[in-house]
């Protein structure tokens, strides 16, 4: 397979689509189509066999091989090229066939404007030159499809293999994807887009008295990054007047119209048969699924997905009448209209501001109401510029205010955006004051000096236990001398007293007398406990 460096289609510029970066619609005249007949004579480019060295082997088809060829050999083109030929296997009538739609798709090249001629270039992989050998065209040459165009899959050994990405990728189930390891984009949007791209070559040939044939899902590749799309075997197009184009121009099986089903003979194709097979990849690339490689009538999903006029379009482009089916240029406009409106920005029907006068620090409450046909997401802006970003779903969130401004919104889709002012908020500040404490008032105490407690000794302070009865001093006794021994204790006390201190309290019958008071009772009581305790005998 062969293929050209085209300028891609952008779909989304940062994250967002825009209509501007379309492809031009081609010139239309009144929607008449110019009708160019060509012939062998016609004006040609041609180039001597002898001149070009071949490289590797690219692959075949069902009537022709395909060879690399190493270097730029055509003049004042920079693209890459590959050289295509007849089977040597064919027999001549054949091989003359070949090489007949070769010569046409040629001359019809050199016969466009050079603006013309470059936009042909983005659209298709468009034979440049016929190829000679001892004065006999042999075969042409075309440009090599470009990367972008190209995909890796991995085989069952686990290799990778470069091949086209043709249009039957759309239709490729999940569970396809992820056994071949490679990716699709689901976005209806994107598939969209490469249909529109896909609409718009065959309006550019239709326009120009083309009819292309052999619509089907390998002979288009389109660019995963952009949805650029590229149209292969064009050798085999021919002019609406080509009274001969039935030889060369077939059908894809399950892509054949209505009105050629079982004919015995061959029926020349027109543009109704083309635009009959581009309703067909709008009905199997748009809605992919199980069954969608063969269908032929729209589905309730796909319909929910669209709009009504656009739905309309593609049921009368697979309408058994082929006089009821629209032109390539109205698929192609109806399919920009629709895109423009499955992009546009979401719909901000309400917004409001909580308060329209804070304190700084204080939050203000924006409530809004917004509808799309995509999911969103939104984001508030507070009068220093700050995005804030905010549950789309909740219709309300709150901001802190830190400066007058205007407060805004913005809701985004995968494709477009749209931002609203929400109102003006005066930020003010509070006065500035302060509270100055007097000095409290110092309670003054009167001083007092601890007294110095004499020194004591272990020995002193050690109480013995009690000891059985009958084995050893009588609790009455223990307490006895407990009595002497706090008396002790409290003459020691009583000597290292301030002077200033009542005599009475010195000299201690006001304290002591309590304490033998107590000390009184207390061998009162032991007495009265060992009375009534029993002996040991």
């Amino acid at each position: 397979m062969v293929g050209i460096a085209a300028e891609p289609l952008r779909v989304r510029v940062s994250g967002l689509f825009r209509t501007s970066l379309l492809h031009r619609r081609p010139h239309c005249r009144g929607g008449v189509a110019r009708r160019l007949r060509t012939n062998p004579g016609a004006h040609r480019v041609s180039i001597a066999y002898s001149s070009l060295q071949l490289a590797r082997r690219l692959g075949e088809g069902g009537e022709g091989v395909v060879h690399e060829v190493a270097g730029l050999p055509v003049r004042h083109d920079p693209r890459r090229m590959a050289f295509k030929e007849p089977k040597k296997i064919l027999e001549a009538r054949a091989q003359e066939k070949v090489l007949t739609g070769m010569r046409d798709s040629v001359a019809f090249r050199e016969s466009l404007s050079a603006s013309d001629r470059a936009e042909l270039d983005a659209l298709a992989v468009w034979p440049v030159a016929m190829v000679v050998d001892a004065g006999k065209e042999i075969g042409c040459l075309m440009p090599l499809i470009p990367s972008p165009f190209l995909e890796t899959i991995v085989d069952s050994a686990g290799a990778p293999i470069a091949e086209t990405r043709g249009l039957g990728a759309l239709s490729r189930d999940e569970e396809t994807r992820r056994a071949l390891k490679i990716d699709t984009d689901d976005d209806l949007v994107f598939r969209m887009q490469v249909m529109a791209n896909l609409a718009r070559a065959i309006e550019f040939l239709h326009h120009r008295g083309i009819v292309y044939g052999d619509i089907n899902p390998r002979n288009a590749v389109y660019d995963l990054g952009s949805g650029a799309v590229l149209l292969l075997d064009c050798d085999a197009t021919a002019s609406i007047s080509d009274s001969t184009r039935a030889t060369r121009q077939g059908h894809f099986p399950f892509w054949e119209p209505p009105e050629y089903a079982g004919l015995s003979a061959a029926r020349l194709q027109g543009f109704a048969s083309d635009c009959y097979k581009l309703g067909l990849a709008l009905l199997r690339f748009l809605d992919p699924g199980p069954g969608s490689t063969q269908r032929k009538a729209l589905t309730a999903a796909l319909e929910a997905r669209i709009t009504p006029e656009f739905s309309a379009v593609i049921a009368r482009a697979v309408d058994q009448d082929p006089h009821q089916r629209p032109s390539a240029a109205e698929l192609s406009e109806s399919l920009r209209q629709v895109i423009s409106w499955a992009v546009a920005p979401p719909s901000v029907n309400f917004v409001s501001v909580s308060r329209s006068a804070v304190v700084r620090g204080q939050d203000v409450r924006v409530e809004w109401s917004i509808s799309s046909r995509s999911t969103y997401t939104v984001a508030i802006q507070d009068p220093q510029g700050t995005w804030h970003e905010a549950d789309a779903e909740s219709g309300a969130a709150s901001i802190r205010i830190a400066s007058s401004g205007v407060v805004s919104i913005r809701a985004r889709s995968s494709y477009s955006e749209v931002a609203v002012e929400v109102g003006q908020v005066e930020c003010y500040e509070l006065p500035k004051f302060s509270v100055r404490m007097g000095r409290l008032p110092r309670l003054a105490l009167p001083g007092f000096a601890f007294p110095q407690l004499p020194p004591a000794t272990l020995a002193a302070l050690s109480v013995p236990s009690p000891a059985l009865v009958g084995a050893g001093p009588s609790l009455t006794d223990e307490i006895a001398g407990l009595s002497e021994l706090m008396r002790g204790i409290f003459d020691d006390v009583a000597s290292v007293l301030p002077p200033e201190m009542p005599t009475a309290d010195r000299s201690g019958s006001g304290l002591a007398g309590s304490i033998s008071e107590s000390m009184a009772e207390l061998r009162s009581i032991a007495r009265l406990m060992a009375s009534t305790r029993p002996r040991r005998d």
